[in-house]
This record gives structure tokens, sequence and C-alpha cells, in this order.
């Protein structure tokens, strides 16, 4: 299993915890904590490994700085939008609007690392 591979595997594994949450209803308090706080753990230890792993690696960096830093920016978005939720009740309202938001800056981010995958493949086949 390559690294992307496992890129891959850990994505669906968040959109899988996505769904799950947004299927929770008002009144289910401990089970959206759980998957909140699963989904959260999840791309802050995502996000810390891909930035090691490819965001500050420097041959990638210096190579594809644009899509690099699209997808810093949204790690960034994202943890922030996380933090903001973490605060907040798990029954208010509008509390699942924000699981949106982060899941949407969540897919945009799988986007990003499509193209930067895309363009590391053709780096190496040149």
């Amino acid at each position: 299993m390559s690294i992307l591979d496992i890129v891959e595997k850990e994505n669906s594994n968040v959109l899988n915890i996505f769904d799950r949450l947004q299927k929770t209803k008002n009144h289910y308090i401990s089970e959206r904590e759980y998957l909140f706080n699963q989904l959260k753990n999840n791309l802050i230890i995502d996000g810390q490994l891909e930035d090691k792993l490819f965001y500050s690696n420097p041959a990638i960096n210096s190579n594809l700085k644009n899509t690099v830093n699209s997808l810093k920016a949204n790690q960034e978005q994202i943890i922030k939008l996380i933090n903001k939720v973490s605060v907040l009740p798990c029954d208010r309202l509008g509390w699942l609007t924000q699981i949106e938001k982060i899941r949407n800056l969540f897919e945009q981010k799988i986007d990003q690392q499509a193209e930067l995958f895309r363009e590391v493949n053709q780096k190496i086949a040149a």
C-alpha cells in the first residue's frame, strides 16, 4: 500500500464519519459528541501528517508552490472551524451547518490533493 493509498483510505474514513454525523438527530448528544471527536482527531492528525509528508517536503513545495499553499490554507480553515464548533453545544441550532462547512472544505481539500498528486506524478514521469 502506497502513501497515496493510505491518504485516500483516510479521506474515505473521514467522509464516512461526516455521513454518520450528519444523520444524527439533535437529541443524540452523546453520539454527536463521540463522532465529532473522531472527526476532529482524524482531521487534525491527517492534516499534520500530510503537512510533514507532502506540504513541507522541499522537493514538492518548491515545484508546486501554488497547490501546496492552497492546501495549507484549506487545512488552516478546517482547523479554525473545528475549533469554533468544538465550543458549541452539538444540539444547538446551526451546529450541523458548521459541520457541513467543514465537510465542504474537506472535499475541496480532497480535490486539491488529487491535483497535487497528478502534478507530482507528471514531474516524476518527466
